[in-house]
């Protein structure tokens, strides 16, 4: 809702702007956002029927390849994830963020076309080569946590497309969240940047709470014109990113000061705000680009962020993971009831990311709000160990994980921003999101090889539990700058 002519009149301009500032801006960059991670994660739905023989509508794909392809993402999500957000910060916000939503919409509507003679000249090339090395170099990571990485057999023309596909999405997504994150900090004050990150952050939960049941229900239900249900999860899925693209441009302003839908006092104000903040934690000696860049790969904060996130991301992929198993108990009980079970680790960890976000603005405190989730999340998830068969007990602590491993989120973004300026920061949190995306590719292989080996997951349980503990610890050594904390108006 906007700001109206009564509330105008009694608030005070400092009120106004921000009120105006996150109608404007936060509903919109959710929906982008609720939309990218459906993208994404789409995939995990498909696969069950893409796994099908050729001659019942599938592709005759088996895990090693489904898995391979996921991993293969990240490759493309390396190469443009740092580039992105110093795009970002000294190019065009609007105009990155609608090429990237338009690439993306385009590459994953594609997706839905891969076996099919329209992308038959991407078979030209072999791209199990190209990509072997990659993939052998990650495998040598995941063998460290005693994980067999599969092997890159059968290279089929539709593995080709699919891999590359994969490869491509990778690269139009790169520098999406990140870039948001770079965004926001041109329109929100140090002190209210965890409560609008966590208003955007809100669409991953949403997405898994909506996006999963709705492609399921496409695969399940469409199948126009002759083509399987999986083909159409890409491809109804896809269309709206690419509208929402063009609507980006229009719509998203750079910022404060070409908004003509902000008022001249409350843009000045933010204006101030801002500027204040910048002069505050600029720092000494040469302020160059190129300069930031590097002291963004050297600062220790840097590392240590990245090897935080590394973590809590391989944890929570781990979550996901987990949370079918404990749906397939529920036997005798409705698919709904079973699906309202699946969901509810993602709205707790909603509301307590709303929550947790607001008042580490109100209080000014960093460090342990972004510690108490990751501690809160690696108990409960060594508690689940505990509870057995009991499925109360079960999916109590599974709605705590799901809240240690929401709530932290908002608050840990606001730290980049907290030490570091202009394309510092936006380095540091390219740098911070690519790296820590690579949870996404060990943490399933990890709980998926433990359970295949010993029949149970506890072991995978006590490794995600341990993960988590990891980044809690490594969050303790997080220190907020004095200089930074600027009072409000």
């Amino acid at each position: 809702m906007a700001v109206t002519a009564a509330e105008s009149s009694s608030l005070s301009v400092a009120d106004r702007a921000r009120k105006r500032i996150t109608w404007r801006l936060m509903p919109f960059l959710l929906l982008l956002y609720f939309l990218a991670y459906i993208d994404r994660t789409n995939v995990g739905v498909a696969a069950l029927d893409m796994k099908k023989p050729l001659g019942e509508g599938g592709l005759g794909f088996d895990d090693a390849v489904i898995g391979i392809g996921a991993g293969i993402f990240f490759i493309g999500y390396f190469l443009l994830e740092v580039p992105g957000t110093l795009i970002v910060e000294r190019w065009s916000a609007r105009k990155w963020i609608a090429r990237i939503m338009i690439s993306w919409g385009v590459v994953a509507a594609l997706m839905g076309l891969i076996g099919m003679p329209q992308l038959d000249f991407l078979c030209a090339v072999d791209w199990c080569a190209v990509f072997r090395p990659v993939t052998a170099a990650l495998g040598k990571l995941t063998s460290l946590m005693r994980v067999t990485p599969p092997e890159m057999q059968n290279c089929t023309c539709n593995v080709k497309q699919f891999y590359f596909m994969r490869f491509i999405l990778g690269i139009a997504e790169a520098g999406f969240f990140p870039g948001i994150i770079v965004y926001l900090s041109h329109w929100f004050r140090y002190s209210d940047r965890a409560k609008a990150k966590s208003q955007f952050m809100i669409g991953l939960p949403v997405a898994t709470i909506i996006g999963l049941p709705l492609s399921q229900w496409i695969m399940n239900k469409v199948q126009w014109g002759g083509l399987a249900g999986w083909r159409w999860v890409y491809i109804l899925e896809g269309i709206p990113s690419v509208i929402l693209g063009f609507v980006t441009l229009y719509y998203l302003t750079d910022k404060p000061h070409q908004a003509k839908w902000l008022p001249d006092d409350e843009k000045a104000w933010i204006m101030e705000e801002l500027e204040r903040e910048r002069l505050a934690k600029q720092a000494s000696g040469q302020t160059g680009l190129w300069t930031q860049i590097k002291l963004a790969f050297s600062k220790k904060e840097t590392l240590l962020l990245s090897a935080l996130y590394l973590s809590i991301v391989i944890g929570y992929y781990g979550l996901t993971f987990f949370i079918p198993a404990i749906t397939a108990r529920l036997e005798g009980r409705s698919k709904i009831e079973q699906t309202v079970i699946a969901m509810l680790p993602y709205v707790c960890g909603l509301f307590a990311m709303l929550w947790n976000a607001k008042h580490s603005d109100q209080t000014g405190e960093r460090r342990w709000h972004t510690v108490w989730p990751l501690m809160m999340g690696a108990g409960a998830m060594g508690l689940l160990i505990l509870s057995g068969d009991n499925l109360g007990l079960t999916i109590f602590f599974l709605c705590l994980v799901g809240i240690g491993v929401h709530a932290y989120l908002p608050v840990f973004w606001t730290w980049p921003s907290a030490f570091m300026t202009a394309a510092t920061a936006a380095t540091a949190v390219g740098l911070i999101n690519s790296v820590g995306n690579l949870g996404g590719y060990f943490g399933p292989q990890v709980v998926g090889q433990m359970k295949k080996d010993s029949g149970s997951y506890v072991p995978g349980l006590k490794f995600l539990a341990v993960s988590i503990l990891i980044a809690g610890l490594l969050a303790l050594l997080l220190k907020l700058p004095k200089k930074t904390v600027v009072k409000e108006a």
